[in-house]
């Protein structure tokens, strides 16, 4: 079974848009209330971690936001005019709120939660379709690698579109979301994921131990570059910004840590198979010894449950490593005779194949709506 962090879902505050803008009469009256109700209906289902309602509520009401961001030029401040938003990844604003004046980072955050709803709804499917013996297998895990890479898609156009959603000068908080390398990662981290749904269906498949070595390597490679993405490791990427003081949660490390080295021993264990099918005994001996090797983790914080299913899966492929360098141990000392290389001889897996793409995102059209703001205080939406 394949494993998914599961993030959750954003909270946000009830906001009245009637109050910024001047009501001429019921044709604008009435856009602007739809507006606010959709808003407000996003807001109970994402409360209620309702997935599918959730993610229908936010497509709904991304149109309206994306209307009144192309006809306004002004939001007017008023007690004042704020859209709040809790954060699904940051330790700091997980269970509070923080706050931004610009519709911009309100398309931004909604963004982001369409594409955590989706990530959502493929863990549960994933979570529905536990074994190939389930009647839910082929449909489950086909939907569930397909809503995988939407979330990508989505994560690369937030990443892509980044620098247009400006935040208030007086915005200091260590919010994870301002920076762009996080969305970035996230892109990856789903395709890592949907890359893990593809290889386990090779598995079950019978597909070729050399092609699957591959799959797995390049699962682990886009699993790598995402956590130095979200470390800000210098050395990995050039001119990366630091993102340690966004405190980001121990439940996210610790499964890009757990999963990295999942992946990395597949990677073994599948060319120790392969190794063993082109009767390279010893070859096949020494990869299965360095895949139960990557699998060497000690004091797991059991941090959530997604974290102890990692850790299951770990002990599980352990066991199975171990059943199999015994049997290839005994029958290489007792049929093959075939020289076992050093650990520091052997070529390690480098090449990587991927069967999963990004599904490109297309903002939804919209219909402008015209507004004429209200006399008072007023500053340029960014």
């Amino acid at each position: 079974m394949v494993v998914i962090l599961d993030l959750p879902l954003p909270r946000s505050k009830p906001i009245v848009f009637e109050n910024f803008f001047e009501q001429i009469d019921d044709a604008l009256s009435s856009p602007l209330n739809n507006i606010t109700s959709s808003r407000n209906n996003m807001i109970s289902l994402l409360q209620q971690d309702s997935l599918e309602p959730a993610l229908k509520a936010l497509e709904n009401y991304l149109p309206y936001l994306l209307s009144i961001k192309d006809s306004v030029q002004q939001l007017i401040v008023k007690s004042p005019a704020l859209f709040f938003w809790t954060s699904p990844i940051s330790v700091n604003f997980r269970n509070s709120f923080y706050s931004c004046n610009s519709i911009q980072l309100e398309i931004l955050m909604v963004y982001n939660a369409i594409a955590i709803c989706h990530r959502n709804i493929a863990r549960k499917l994933l979570m529905e379709a536990i074994s190939p013996e389930n009647v839910k297998f082929e449909t489950n895990t086909r939907e569930a690698a397909n809503h995988l890479c939407i979330a990508a898609g989505i994560f690369e156009h937030i990443h892509s579109t980044h620098t247009s959603f400006v935040w208030n000068s007086d915005f200091s908080e260590a919010l994870p979301e301002k920076m762009p390398e996080v969305f970035l990662a996230f892109e990856n981290i789903c395709l890592a994921e949907a890359q893990q749904v593809a290889i386990h269906k090779a598995a079950i498949n019978g597909t070729s131990s050399g092609l699957i070595s591959k799959l797995c390597t390049d699962s682990f490679k886009k699993l790598e570059y995402a956590e130095s993405l979200l470390r800000g490791t210098k050395k990995q990427t050039p001119g990366l910004r630091s993102l340690e003081p966004f405190h980001l949660q121990e439940a996210l490390w610790m499964y890009l840590s757990l999963k990295k080295r999942l992946c990395e021993s597949y990677a073994l264990k599948y060319l120790a198979l392969q190794s063993n099918h082109d009767m390279k005994y010893g070859l096949g001996i020494v990869y299965t010894q360095l895949a139960l090797k990557k699998l060497t983790v000690d004091n797991v914080a059991t941090c959530s449950n997604t974290i102890v299913e990692v850790v299951k899966t770990i002990n599980v492929t352990k066991g199975n490593l171990v059943k199999q360098l015994r049997t290839y141990k005994t029958e290489n000392s007792t049929i093959y005779f075939d020289h076992v290389p050093s650990e520091e001889s052997v070529e390690l897996p480098t090449q990587v194949k991927s069967v999963v793409k990004i599904v490109p995102f297309q903002p939804p059209s919209f219909q402008p709506i015209t507004l004429t703001l209200k006399p008072g205080n007023s500053c340029s939406i960014m």
